[in-house]
Order: structure tokens, then sequence, then C-alpha cells
């Protein structure tokens, strides 16, 4: 009788311990769930701010190179007028008057080398890398 006992207890503690085991699991999937959904929703929302930066920065660029056309295009006007007055200076017949407006005009005539303006792309940018954390070797590699 006595080793009856024994295996009837030794079947109550598997079922307690198979109990325990089974809380403890549901407790860790509740706690994993409630981590992952908050690591989530951070993700999204760096998401969404790495996304509204580039985006302002993108709306900046764009004024910048507006900006810079406008003037592009101001200078052009400007060269033109000058064209036109130099072209009409060529055909007077007075040498004297030719040479003082041609003296002035060349002392009004400053222009802006914009030669070396190129739009610059979003990949690798430093948006990008700061949002990114990436091995040194392989940013290398991408770059």
């Amino acid at each position: 009788m006595c080793l009856c006992v024994k295996r009837i207890k030794k079947i109550q503690d598997i079922k307690h311990s198979a109990e325990l085991r089974k809380k403890s699991t549901e407790q860790e999937k509740a706690t994993s769930v409630k981590l992952f959904n908050v690591l989530m929703r951070s993700i999204e929302r760096c998401q969404a701010e790495l996304l509204k930066m580039m985006e302002e920065k993108q709306k900046a660029a764009e004024k910048q190179d507006e900006e810079l056309i406008q003037e592009l295009q101001q200078e052009i006007s400007e060269l033109k007028l000058r064209n036109t007055e130099l072209d009409h200076l060529l055909d007077t017949e007075d040498h004297l008057h030719l040479l003082q407006v041609s003296v002035s005009l060349s002392a009004h005539i400053t222009t802006q080398d914009n030669t070396h303006t190129h739009a610059k792309g979003f990949l690798l940018s430093p948006t990008v890398d700061l949002a990114l954390p990436v091995q040194p070797s392989t940013h290398q590699e991408l770059a």
C-alpha cells in the first residue's frame, strides 16, 4: 500500500508542477506580447519621425533650389538686357559715348558661379545614418 500512496503523491506533484509551468508560460507569453507591442509602437513612432524629418529636408532643398532658379533667371534677364544694350551701342557712331558706357557696363557685371550646384541623394544621408545603426564595414560597402 505504501508504494501506491507514493505513486499517487508523485502523480499529484507532477500535475501540480505542470499547472505551475502552464501559469508561468502564460505569464511569460503575456509579458512578451506587451513588450513587443511597446517595441512596435516605438519603432512606428521613430519611423514616422524619420519620414517627417526626411520630408522637411526635401522641402527645404526644393525651396533652396527654387530660390537659386529664380536668382539665375533674374541674372539671365539682366544679362540679356545688357546684351541688348551692347548691341545698340555697337550700332552707334559716337565712339566717346561708346567707351563711357562700356566702362560703366563692365563695372556693373557681377555674376555668381553656380556651376558647382548639384542635387544630393537621400540614400545613406546623415538622417538615415543616425536612424540605422550599421556596422562600419557594412556602411563602407554601401557607400
